[in-house]
C-alpha cells in the first residue's frame, strides 16, 4: 500500500453551487527529496522511454500503412470473379476482331475516331505514369546510392524495356 489511511488529506476545489468533488493528495512530509544521482537516473530513464515511445510510434505508423495496403487489396474470390469478367470481355472482343478482320463487319468512321481518341488519351496517361515512376525511382536511387535499374529490379518494377515493349513500334503497328 502506498499510503496509510491517515496519510491522506482532502481539498475541496469546487464552489458550493456545484456538486462537491474531491482531490486526494498523499501527504509527502515524510518523503525525502531525491538525490542528484537519483534525478539523473530518472532523467536518463525518461529519455530512454521517450526514445522507445518514438520507435514504437514509427513502427505503429509503418504497420498501419501495411494494414491499409492489405485492406485495400482484393480477396482471392474477388480476383477470380474479376478474372472471369476479363476473360468474357476478352473473348467477346476477340470474336469482334475476327469478324472485323474477315470483312464480315466493317468499322465506321465514328468508331475509328473514338478508338483513336481513346488511344491518344491512354497513351498520354501511359507516358505520364512512366515518367513519374522514373522520377520517383531516380530520387530513391540517389538517396540510396544505387543505380535506378538495380533499384527498380529490387522493388519489382517491370519497365517497358524489360517486357520487350517498344512504344514507337506499337504506334507504327496502329498507324
Amino acid at each position: 500500500m502506498l499510503t496509510q489511511p491517515s496519510d491522506i488529506s482532502t481539498m475541496d476545489y469546487q464552489p458550493s453551487r456545484f456538486p462537491t468533488s474531491y482531490h486526494w493528495n498523499g501527504l509527502q512530509e515524510d518523503v525525502a527529496p531525491p538525490s542528484e544521482e537519483e534525478v539523473a537516473a530518472m532523467d536518463s530513464k525518461i529519455s530512454a522511454l521517450q526514445e522507445e515511445l518514438m520507435t514504437l510510434k514509427d513502427q505503429n505508423r509503418s504497420l498501419q500503412g501495411q494494414l491499409s495496403g492489405v485492406n485495400s487489396t482484393m480477396t482471392t474470390e474477388e480476383l477470380k470473379a474479376r478474372l472471369l469478367e476479363f476473360r468474357k470481355e476478352n473473348q467477346a472482343l476477340s470474336s469482334r476482331v475476327e469478324r472485323l478482320s474477315s470483312g464480315v463487319e466493317s468499322v465506321t468512321r465514328a468508331d475509328k475516331e473514338m478508338v483513336d481518341k481513346d488511344f491518344m488519351k491512354f497513351s498520354k496517361a501511359w507516358k505520364s505514369r512512366k515518367r513519374k515512376v522514373k522520377e520517383i525511382v531516380g530520387m530513391l536511387s540517389e538517396g540510396m546510392d544505387k543505380k535506378p535499374k538495380i533499384l527498380a529490379e529490387e522493388m519489382g518494377i517491370e519497365t517497358d524495356e524489360m517486357v520487350g515493349l517498344d512504344y514507337d513500334k506499337v504506334i507504327g503497328q496502329i498507324s
